[in-house]
């Protein structure tokens, strides 16, 4: 993969998170011989969360992530490097959703009031429905077409999805959910997304996994810093999952981007 013109993958963070959330798996394509560009999403970052919860960041996260494929294929001084016919994409938690958008699924996004009336401890439901009459004119963005593959990980909002907008990209799509996941309930996100998708996606259950369980391993100073993030179950070794998942990711991205590998969006 190291000659001519390299695949590009572009990653999306969880709420809250930054470019640097997923740096080790960014570094693990990066060594396979993949362009790897994240970005930190304007006001839903560490630094600025002005954006949560609103209808604008449901569209915002999906335009950010096509205009950093058009930086990254066209202003980018490596732009003439890369491969715009093999392009993929990493998301976790709301980037989960976010990638899963810009693949072309679907979101309903009517379906919120109902679903935080019947499920109202749901964690998404609190910040979102304060402005739930908005979210009721939240127009859907447009999938990004040059986007051939994805890896999702705990993704969020999967109640959202038309399940037949999923299914016709199931085989460009790697999900992955944790077993003990305390953030976003699996019935209602990733378990939806994998009911969506059905058995043409390559499905993965993490054993004891927790929701933070996909964010690179914490250095002994932010784990003191950010126990919430960094912390795991006492039989979950972060350091040891992460090099199984990222040659997973990698086997995954290299099998769906070889020239015709990947199935093209209608």
């Amino acid at each position: 993969m190291a000659s001519g013109r390299l695949p590009l993958i572009v990653l999306s963070h969880g709420t809250g998170g930054t470019f640097a959330a997923h740096i080790d798996t960014a570094v693990a394509l990066a060594d396979a011989g993949y362009v790897v560009a994240a970005i930190s999403h304007p006001a839903d970052n560490a630094d600025d969360t002005s954006g949560f919860g609103t209808p604008a960041q449901l569209v915002d996260r999906v335009h950010d992530l096509s205009r950093l494929i058009d930086h990254m294929t066209s202003s980018w001084r490596g732009a003439g490097q890369v491969d715009q016919e093999r392009i993929g994409a990493f998301g976790f938690s709301a980037g989960g959703y976010t990638v899963l958008t810009a693949m072309g699924g679907r979101p309903g996004y009517a379906r919120l009031p109902t679903h935080c009336r019947d499920h109202a401890l749901d964690a998404v439901c609190e910040p979102m429905m304060k402005r739930w009459n908005s979210m009721l004119q939240v127009q859907a963005p447009m999938p990004d077409r040059r986007i051939k593959a994805a890896v999702v990980a705990a993704p969020g909002l999967g109640f959202l999805f038309d399940a037949a907008s999923l299914r016709k990209r199931a085989p460009d799509i790697q999900l992955w959910q944790a077993e003990q996941d305390e953030v976003l309930l699996h019935r209602f996100h990733a378990q939806a997304v994998a009911n969506g998708l059905g058995a043409a996606a390559d499905v993965r259950l993490v054993n004891a996994a927790g929701h933070y369980a996909f964010l690179a391993p914490c250095p002994e100073h932010l784990a003191k810093a950010l126990p919430a993030i960094c912390a795991d179950a006492p039989s979950f070794d972060r350091e040891s999952f992460h090099r199984h998942f990222n040659a997973e990711v990698i086997q995954f991205f290299t099998r769906r981007l070889t020239t015709g590998g990947a199935n093209r969006p209608e």
